[in-house]
């Protein structure tokens, strides 16, 4: 298959998955696997599609040969952590996503999603941490000042949480989760 039919179905799948046909998106990333069989992306692509089609195991199985073939980037690293936590595997998890963090020590969205694993796991002062952390990196993340702010509302400290929401809203005036978890604590 040439170049070009390649890229067609690629963007194909790239549409069904945005449009959450997840089926459609599945077999035109398979179909380009067969002639890209170390492509990192459309093996993470694959694993997307069978996390969002509750096939766990498979989509582990993917996930696991992206990082493989391309163990530097952060994102397939990210998914594999999530995947963990999704199957409920949470000591896995946790490592998973410290490990990224001591390879990718200046990641944002690295301690985002360990701050986002914390706070699932109700430990708020690990998560904070961990937000904080990332804030340090971008400061301009409105989703971790948000999460910032649902911490610490979680942890009745709502008057620093009316800040956070406030500063994500100063970011982007229209962040609506924002603007409603300001709102839950207004009223």
């Amino acid at each position: 298959m040439n170049k070009a039919i390649l890229k067609k179905k690629f963007n194909e799948g790239i549409i069904a998955l945005e449009k959450n046909e997840l089926d459609i998106a599945l077999n035109k990333f398979e179909l380009i696997l067969k002639y890209k069989k170390k492509e990192p992306k459309i093996l993470n692509l694959i694993s997307i599609c069978y996390l969002g089609l509750g096939n766990l195991d498979s989509a582990k199985k993917f996930i696991k040969k992206a990082i493989l073939f391309q163990p530097d980037e952060v994102g397939f690293q990210i998914n594999l952590g999530n995947l963990l936590k999704q199957q409920k595997k949470y000591k896995e998890s946790e490592l998973v996503f410290k490990n990224i963090i001591k390879i990718f020590p200046n990641s944002s969205i690295a301690f985002y999603n360990l701050g986002l694993f914390y706070s699932e796991q109700y430990n708020y002062d690990q998560s904070l941490y961990c937000y904080k952390e990332s804030l340090k990196i971008d400061s301009t993340n409105k989703y971790t000042l948000n999460n910032v702010g649902m911490v610490l509302r979680a942890m009745n400290q709502l008057d620093e949480a009316i800040t956070q929401y406030n500063c994500a809203i100063n970011i982007d005036p229209s962040f609506c989760l924002a603007h409603f978890n300001l709102s839950q604590i207004m009223l």
